[in-house]
């Protein structure tokens, strides 16, 4: 239709004015990337310019010397009009202001005609016109047109009094026409309209304007008491609608807004989900598609949600648990101090910023936050703006940082829309009614100076700690009164499952979670050659392009960050993963800031000049703060000695829990690492159930790489300790037992793999949790140096800690021993036989030294044969022991045959425990028998044991 014409007429080289805001150039650079446009600003020199056109001419002949917008447009509008004419609808063609029917050209003048003269119209709208002209000449009236200037369609179409929707300054708002143009100029961006915003009741001059009936139409077709009843059975059970209203976004899109009442934090989060991962979407169209309205079909914006979600998120109430933990603090700073400890996502510093708007609300005083990092103070500081608006100076004036090195107080003020921190001039005049310090575990770890703590003046002390996310051991908080949150409140059920592994010998038992199960977390583990840095470059682009396909129509600013293992990681990686975003998503302007940089801006709801920043940044300098999405990159190392597993397994941990929605992991295999289980796991769909999920890992696996064991640091310096800090010294005992249980267990050499094996040729364990769908690994994984799936690895973790216990107490003075289920509150698979053993023989190692035991608890142990034959060979043989519990240890009738051997002949055991266990009529028969011989046996319980008749007479009789 537009024939070959030279580069600058197909739009190959875009001229723009000297004075083209930001805006426009990002617009047309943007169309650029599509159209290979080369853009040049006025003003140019003469080099530049050269270059540019040469630019030009070579992507014109390149592209066949075809308009650089190419030609589908004309395709896309053909049907559409023919659909219209097929339909007897009327056809308008609309020109410039009196000059209604100028400028037409027949169609097979089209390639010769001079189609932008700037008469009737635009250049490609004559082309459609001179198609209209064409259909009629071959298919009759049905393609006639009526011609109308666009001053008059306009003057009929808006009226004074009439509704629109217009541009105020860069937001559209919904108005009323005050004033309307007298007449219309050539080019109607040029004409003026006055309007009322229905918001704020100002009136503003205009040249954007349009109809805003588009959602009442639908609301007509729909109904809208039929509409609004949709909406409420797509939300979470308990939702409330306060109501609906037709109204504009400021971007100028027309929507129907619903505003909802959530009373618990874990309902607003199920919300976000629903929202964010289109499920909403989905469900309602659907539903609008099986009730005939197809046509109407709705989009969430998810950017404007997620504004929405954050600005309440950070005016939210504390929860139930929440409020009790911050009463039992109030009583116990009575005492001047309070230790409030949490697992990572429990909310310790949302707890903290009550206590601290309670003080600035009730008190005159200054309040000092110390945390590691600036990036943290300026988050809290945000917050408590953000929470009170009402005291917003006042938090600016009594608010004092203090961060690692912690040499200085630094005050605070506000510059544009950015924090600022300065030096606190007279420091020594300073005196604070309370003094909170974040990240406490980092603190008060060894090497780390406190005498700064010591010099600050303050009536009251609270201390935040999170010891799971501690990367040193030998912890050393002050003995003060302490508060323990253990509900999670902002990350998903997935995250704290999958976190779960690296949580090391912290309890987990009673962690639970909040929000929603959330999506699995996503792995992207790969096999690299001598150079790493481009493959997790790619694979970081992955991960994100990833999210970007997940959450469609959602702008990531503020809400990604990719956290790396330290600073000369992040030296290499930042240019060259900024040049990929702009190679591979240049239209969405990504633009790679630090946690200090993002948590600084006041207000956040978008980028300078249209772009997206994302937040890369170390995990060191990401403590204590929370983003929607996490990438972890390149955190993994190799299981070697407990200083590096202990900086390791707390990088991953915090990177983990640090995303509220959606983790992700890219790393390098590493063999021996700690990453390197999940080359063995693969997604299984199915419901998900916290306690199953949970289960699915045993933290004993972290926690035995990390033991620091300071009992025998502490001793002669010419002991000597291996990587996992046992004794080697040359009189520590070297029997087998003991050296079974020191080595930690390793998966054992894979087999010929199976139908269920993965690539990496050991069986596949199915997971709830994690996605390895995405992971690049083709030579066989053999064994395991780390392997949280493995439950009786953390048993014999426990069974060696117990010994250690029990070597380390003074020479028979332990009377009683109870090993049972619950230590270190590990709870274990009863499916997975033969964990107790481990235990058994941990305590026949510790004894050799505790002679004096009198009672002995094994509840919940799951001995096995091989367990019980050292219990009754090397344990019992302890003169001391009368008392004997084995409740719930998966006895059967093999173990109860052995036990009633040793009975024969141990006439010190006086209470005998052998409830729920499935001895059954042999085992009781087996007892029996020794019953005969032992009369020394006084107490004897058999509570459900699936003892039949025959083994009950053997009893009694």
């Amino acid at each position: 239709i537009y024939g070959e014409r030279d580069y600058k007429t197909f739009g190959y080289l875009r001229i723009l004015p000297a004075n083209c805001s930001v805006e426009e150039e990002n617009r047309q650079r943007t169309k650029a990337l599509a159209t290979r446009m080369v853009v040049l600003r006025e003003g140019a020199s003469k080099e530049d310019r050269e270059a540019a056109e040469m630019e030009a001419q070579r992507a014109w002949e390149e592209s066949g010397r075809t308009a650089s917008w190419g030609c589908q447009w004309f395709h896309v509008w053909k049907e559409k009009v023919s659909a219209a004419v097929a339909l007897k609808q009327r056809l308008k063609v609309v020109f410039f202001p009196g000059q209604a029917g100028e400028g037409r050209e027949a169609f097979h003048d089209l390639p010769h005609a001079d189609l932008w003269n700037g008469v009737g119209c635009g250049g490609s709208q004559k082309c459609e016109i001179a198609y209209l002209d064409l259909m009629k000449k071959d298919h009759g009236n049905a393609w006639d047109y009526d011609q109308v200037d666009v001053g008059h369609f306009l003057k009929s179409e808006f009226q004074v009094g009439a509704k629109v929707d217009a541009l105020d300054g860069k937001e559209w708002c919904r108005g009323t026409l005050v004033t309307v143009p007298s007449a219309i100029p050539k080019d109607p961006k040029e004409t003026t309209w006055t309007v009322r915003n229905a918001r704020n009741g100002k009136t503003f001059a205009t040249n954007r304007v349009r109809h805003a009936d588009l959602i009442r139409k639908m609301l007509t077709d729909l109904g809208e008491e039929e509409f609004m009843k949709l909406v409420k059975g797509m939300l979470p059970e308990g939702s409330e609608v306060v109501k609906g209203e037709e109204y504009v976004l400021p971007h100028g899109t027309p929507c129907f807004a619903v505003r909802l009442r959530m009373k618990h934090i874990a309902l607003r989060q199920q919300m976000r989900n629903l929202v964010l991962s289109n499920e909403f979407e989905i469900k309602i169209n659907q539903a609008l598609l099986e009730k005939q309205q197809g046509q109407w079909q709705l989009q969430v914006d998810k950017s404007l949600f997620c504004e929405i979600f954050e600005e309440d998120l950070h005016r939210s109430e504390l929860t139930e648990h929440q409020q009790e933990k911050l009463r039992a603090i109030h009583s116990a700073l009575s005492t001047g101090a309070v230790h409030l400890s949490a697992v990572a996502g429990a909310g310790k510093t949302f707890v903290a910023l009550h206590l601290v708007l309670d003080e600035l609300r009730t008190k005159k005083r200054q309040v000092l936050f110390v945390a590691p990092s600036l990036g943290l103070g300026f988050h809290f500081v945000r917050w408590l703006m953000q929470s009170a608006e009402e005291i917003q100076l006042d938090v600016l004036k009594r608010m004092v940082l203090m961060h690692y090195p912690y040499d200085s107080f630094l005050s605070l003020e506000v510059e544009g829309n950015r924090l600022k921190a300065l030096p606190v001039a007279a420091a020594a005049q300073l005196e604070f009614s309370l003094l909170v310090i974040d990240e406490a575990h980092e603190i008060f770890r060894p090497g780390v100076n406190r005498e700064f703590l010591e010099k600050i003046p303050t009536h009251q002390r609270v201390l935040l700690s999170s010891r799971s996310q501690a990367s040193s051991g030998g912890l050393n908080f002050p003995q003060v009164p302490e508060v323990k949150l253990t509900q999670v409140v902002r990350s998903s059920k997935r995250i704290v499952a999958g976190a779960a592994a690296f949580q090391g010998s912290f309890d987990k038992k009673d962690v639970t979670s909040l929000g929603p199960p959330g999506p699995p977390l996503k792995t992207f583990l790969f096999e690299s050659g001598a150079e790493d840095l481009p493959e997790y470059v790619f694979y970081s682009i992955a991960a994100l392009g990833h999210l970007m396909c997940n959450y469609s129509g959602l702008s990531f600013h503020n809400r990604l960050a990719f956290l790396v293992p330290d600073l000369d990681f992040l030296e290499k990686f930042q240019p060259a993963l900024q040049e990929k975003l702009t190679t591979d998503f240049g239209q969405r302007h990504f633009q790679l800031t630090s946690c200090e940089d993002s948590f600084s801006i006041l207000s956040t709801s978008e980028g300078s000049e249209g772009s997206e920043v994302l937040i890369l940044d170390t995990v060191e300098h990401a403590k204590g703060l929370e983003h929607l999405f996490v990438i972890c990159v390149a955190l993994d190392a190799k299981v070697r000695d407990w200083q590096t597993n202990l900086i390791t397994r707390s990088l991953i941990y915090q990177g983990i829990t640090r995303a509220q929605l959606h983790a992700l992991v890219v790393n390098r295999l590493l063999r021996e690492g700690w990453l390197e289980f999940l080359g063995v796991v693969r997604f299984k769909e199915e419901a998900f159930e916290e306690p199953a999920a949970l289960a699915e890992t045993t933290n004993a696996a972290a926690a035995w790489a990390v033991e620091q064991r300071e009992e025998f640091r502490r001793g002669s310096k010419d002991s000597k300790v291996d990587d996992f800090g046992f004794p080697l010294s040359d009189d520590s005992p070297k029997t087998l037992a003991e050296e079974e249980l020191r080595s930690p267990p390793r998966t054992a050499r894979a087999k010929k793999p199976t139908g269920d094996d993965t690539p990496s040729g050991m069986q596949a364990r199915d997971s709830s949790v994690w996605d390895t769908e995405n992971n690049e690994i083709h030579s066989p994984i053999q064994q395991l140096r780390f392997n949280p799936l493995d439950l009786a690895q953390g048993e014999a973790y426990m069974a060696v800690n117990c010994m250690e216990e029990l070597l380390a107490a003074p020479k028979n003075s332990v009377r009683e021993i109870n090993l049972g289920s619950d230590l270190r509150g590990e709870v274990w698979d009863p499916k997975l036989p033969g964990h107790g053993d481990a235990r058994v023989k941990a305590i026949a190692e510790a004894l050799k030294v505790q002679r004096g035991v009198y009672t002995l608890r094994l509840t919940k142990s799951k001995i096995g044969l091989e367990g019980m034959q050292v219990l009754t060979t090397r344990v019992l043989t302890v003169k001391t022991i009368k008392e004997l519990d084995l409740t719930e240890s998966s006895l059967g009738a093999d173990e109860a045959e052995a036990l009633a051997e040793e009975l024969k002949v141990n006439d010190r055991i006086k209470t005998l425990t052998l409830t729920n266990n499935n001895l059954g009529d042999q085992g009781a028969e087996a007892l029996a028998e020794a019953l005969f011989l032992n009369r020394n046996l006084k107490d004897l319980f058999l509570n459900h044991c699936e003892i039949g008749f025959p083994g009950a007479e053997a009893i009694v009789r």
